[in-house]
């Protein structure tokens, strides 16, 4: 089943609101609320006073128009009285400053008896809930790290860090080996004397001392024990939910998917019954691929479930004023709610939710983008949501008996990510979109890919493209070897193995430890600013192409490899800068900078063709997106055109639309925002 809804918030409307709104909704097709993630306040108005009738009100109302509901633990907003009865449970950011009450996520999620107030509210919704047959699941807390909180550095926090790092090191002599701490003169005689790091690449946050550099092994530790704290928060709260709630019912948190990145959501979400996600692309934008690249990390962090369903548990759906971009947002290009919605169901959502329903009169989200305007009256964004619902009804037989399958996977990995972050090395660059872009290249190729951790199994995926593996150990560099010797395609670019787990340097020729697995060494590399901009010719089956090296460029010495392209001309002129390797059974290529767009989608084509991997039978114009499903000896293509005006695409094969199995001609008109559905005949 599919769940199709809107993130509602009985608490600020009338009982005759709240029955007006659940008509509405109805007649509009959607069949989910997510409700109570602010509400500690109106659930637990006094320590140990429950007030759980309203709510349990609006859920059989909800119930009794065919509507389903997620319940969400409220802890993102500790009352006053919390507040107040637990005045070092503040949260304090990288200025040194504790959060007052007054706004949301101020708390500590290490402060002990926060954890327990946090498991016991949990508690008691799920035992409240547990038996209604239309509360399907919880959704924890909302957001976490958002709003610059992942980085929590209060005395509490710094204690549980020093033993964080005793468990992990053993000893103080240990730590300081690893470390490095020599340099500098940062040698330590206990645990106790480590401070914590001053430096913050958290989002929304400033370093308190601009020109402060902190050794970068503390800093990449430091990120990780932040995350996994708030794992461990968030697994308390899911234990308190599963003890006391139904095992019917689902358990999940809604991330901020490449938005915050202060949580490893493959560790975080590995126990989880599904991955959430909360989601805002560009309404106005002319592609979905960073939509995508969010629903293909989606589906592979969910591997652990029985499926890789996901839910988006906040959708984009409007615009006007705002409050994280300190001004407004754009209103949706008409028809974009409904192709957004459409989408992540297309790409294996299982249940969205538009954040929200009516706009906010009070409070800090106050007039935020909604479906409805605050008058209530529905309007354009109100229809377009009727008839995503609409449309999802025709897709739900096939969205059930088809799935999506990859023959192609980029590699995503928290530890380059954070350590590319700690000591950047372009301030164009980042290690995200540069996974991004990858991602891209791929969709207007026609080619599908799974977006998975280093944990993953490898062997199913004819191509797998490594972005920036910055930071590797000897296990993933013999994975990686094993991979490739076993006949798979591996693509990796600039910046791989140069770093160990300790965010120390590698003491090799780069890429570290993979230099016969490339067939190459590095030999120099820089970042690309005016001054070493450089033209390279790329070989494409007997045609050379050519473009500029952007972010970073590296030279490459050839140890067996073949070298795809070189520089054309600077004092790099001839030397290497794409090779391709023949290993084991398999070929391993090495990019050494950015190239130019339409050269390196040539030279991905090729690639993947001599891989053997699948590519859609479609001449994909810029903006224009395939996803493939199969299931039951059936393909179905859904091409969505985010571009604000109508795109011709040419088709090389025999299809017939799902909708009426109507034959379709060899070039189709699709509408701006527009989709279709088409079945190989």
């Amino acid at each position: 089943m599919h769940y199709y809804g809107v993130a509602y918030y009985p608490e600020l409307r009338t009982h005759e609101q709240i029955e007006s709104d659940l008509t509405l909704l109805a007649e509009a097709g959607m069949n989910l609320i997510r409700v109570g993630e602010f509400a500690w306040c109106e659930l637990e108005p006094a320590e140990g006073i429950y007030r759980f009738e309203w709510l349990e009100s609006v859920v059989e109302r909800a119930s009794s128009k065919g509507i389903w509901t997620v319940l969400c633990t409220p802890t993102a907003a500790p009352p006053a009285w919390l507040t107040e009865q637990m005045p070092d449970m503040g949260y304090v950011d990288s200025q040194g400053r504790q959060r007052p009450f007054g706004s949301r996520r101020h708390y500590c999620y290490n402060h002990p008896r926060y954890r327990e107030l946090s498991s016991r509210i949990a508690e008691k919704l799920a035992a409240r809930f547990r038996d209604h047959p239309r509360v399907i699941g919880y959704q924890i807390d909302n957001e976490m790290a958002q709003e610059g909180t992942g980085r929590c550095r209060c005395n509490l926090c710094k204690r549980q860090f020093h033993a964080w790092l005793e468990r992990k090191y053993g000893s103080i002599e240990q730590l300081n080996a690893r470390w490095g701490t020599v340099f500098w003169g940062q040698r330590y005689d206990s645990f106790e004397q480590i401070g914590l790091p001053v430096a913050t690449m958290e989002a929304n946050s400033i370093s308190p001392i601009p020109a402060f550099f902190d050794n970068p092994s503390l800093r990449l530790d430091f990120e990780r024990f932040c995350s996994q704290s708030q794992i461990e928060y968030l697994q308390i709260q899911a234990e308190a939910l599963r003890t006391f709630g139904s095992p019917n019912q689902t358990v999940t948190t809604n991330g901020t998917g490449t938005g915050t990145n202060s949580i490893n959501y493959f560790d975080a979400f590995a126990p989880m019954d599904r991955y959430g996600v909360d989601a805002y692309p560009n309404l106005r934008g002319e592609d979905l691929y960073a939509a995508s690249f969010e629903w293909s990390l989606a589906r592979n962090v969910a591997v652990s479930t029985d499926n890789h369903r996901f839910w988006v548990l906040e959708l984009a759906c409007g615009g006007g004023h705002g409050l994280w971009g300190f001004e407004g947002r754009l209103q949706p290009y008409p028809g974009a709610i409904k192709q957004l919605a459409l989408h992540a169901f297309a790409s294996g959502a299982e249940l969205v939710t538009h954040f929200q329903y009516l706009q906010f009169p009070y409070g800090a989200e106050q007039l935020n983008y909604s479906i409805l305007d605050a008058d209530g009256i529905p309007r354009r964004r109100y229809e377009e949501v009727r008839a995503a619902a609409s449309d999802l009804r025709e897709m739900a037989d096939m969205l059930e008996r088809t799935e999506i399958r990859c023959d192609t996977a980029l590699l995503f990995d928290y530890d380059s990510l954070w350590s590319l972050g700690i000591k950047p090395v372009n301030h164009d660059f980042t290690y995200v979109d540069h996974a991004r872009e990858w991602y891209a290249r791929l969709l207007e190729s026609g080619i599908g890919a799974d977006v998975i951790s280093a944990e993953a199994g490898f062997d199913r995926y004819a191509l797998l493209i490594v972005p920036s593996l910055f930071v590797t150990d000897c296990k993933l560099q013999a994975k990686l070897k094993a991979y490739v010797a076993n006949g798979g395609t591996l693509i990796a670019t600039f910046l791989t193995s140069v770093k160990n787990k300790d965010n120390v340097a590698h003491q090799q020729s780069l890429p570290a430890g993979l230099t016969d697995l490339f067939g190459i060494h590095v030999t120099e590399w820089e970042p690309v600013f005016e001054q070493s901009i450089a033209t390279v010719g790329i070989e494409v089956k007997g045609e050379r192409l050519s473009g500029s090296n952007r972010h970073w460029t590296e030279s490459l010495e050839q140890h067996g490899a073949v070298l795809a392209a070189e520089y054309m001309n600077t004092f790099r002129q001839g030397q290497g800068v794409i090779s391709s390797y023949k290993y084991g059974s398999g070929t391993a290529h090495y990019v050494g900078t950015t190239i130019a767009r339409e050269a390196g989608k040539e030279w991905l084509v090729s690639l993947a063709e001599q891989a053997g991997v699948s590519i859609a039978p479609f001449q994909l114009p810029s903006g224009v997106e395939v996803i493939r499903r199969e299931g039951e000896g059936e393909t179905v293509w859904i091409l969505f055109n985010a571009n604000t005006c109508e795109k011709e695409i040419a088709i090389d094969g025999t299809f017939v639309r799902l909708s009426d199995r109507l034959p379709v001609p060899n070039n189709i008109r699709l509408p701006a925002k527009g989709y279709i559905a088409l079945v190989s005949s």
